[in-house]
């Protein structure tokens, strides 16, 4: 268990640092160099992803780094470092994906939801599946304003807001939908986030 939550974590901490590893890349060297590395470093990040996966799951933990594989190989063969910026963005359109395509049966954020709590009730269920929508939109939002910055801005703008900006608008959309889910639902566990908005919003009777 310890040895998967490490890869996992591992797993993350190199997706927020793709961004950086471009930008660096692309500015010490060629487009060739830069797309090596960039090949080099998908490999890297897929390898903890996929060994911390369930067997159920290994294969979607490759959707991504092939999407990325395809972006590197066509920035190194058209050599154009602009497609190496479009990848950020490439991937919040593939995330935008899973959300919408999981509406056709149930929506991802439900089954994460019941995870921790097997029987939603129905007002849940019908939250889940719009909070799932919400999820597309936002990134294909947050994938769209990449792609202007990687094609009409300077480089370091592009950095800023691939590898700053678009992870704060994550957590801020996590951060904001955690407390209207508590507001709205009046459920809580045990943490001390929760036994503070307890405070503010008093389970109802």
């Amino acid at each position: 268990m310890r040895t998967t939550t490490f890869l996992r974590v591992v797993s993350t901490i190199m997706m927020i640092a793709s961004p950086w590893v471009l930008y660096w890349s692309l500015t010490r060297g060629d487009v060739t160099m830069a797309g090596l590395v960039l090949l080099i470093f998908i490999v890297l990040r897929a390898v903890p992803a996929w060994m911390a996966a369930p067997a159920a799951q290994k294969r979607a933990t490759l959707v991504l780094p092939a999407i990325g594989a395809a972006f590197a190989v066509a920035g190194t063969l058209l050599h154009s470092g602009t497609m190496f910026l479009l990848l950020p963005s490439a991937t919040n359109f593939a995330f935008a994906g899973v959300f919408f395509h999981s509406l056709r049966g149930t929506p991802l954020v439900e089954h994460f939801a019941r995870l921790s709590k097997p029987n939603l009730p129905a007002d849940e269920v019908s939250y889940c599946r719009s909070l799932t929508k919400i999820w597309g939109v936002f990134m294909i939002i947050i994938g769209g304003i990449g792609i202007v910055l990687a094609v009409a801005a300077p480089m370091t703008m592009w950095l800023l807001y691939a590898g700053v900006i678009s992870y704060l608008l994550v957590g801020l959309l996590f951060a904001v939908e955690y407390v209207v889910r508590k507001w709205r639902f009046r459920d809580y566990g045990r943490n001390p986030l929760d036994w503070a908005l307890s405070r503010v919003f008093p389970p109802r009777v």
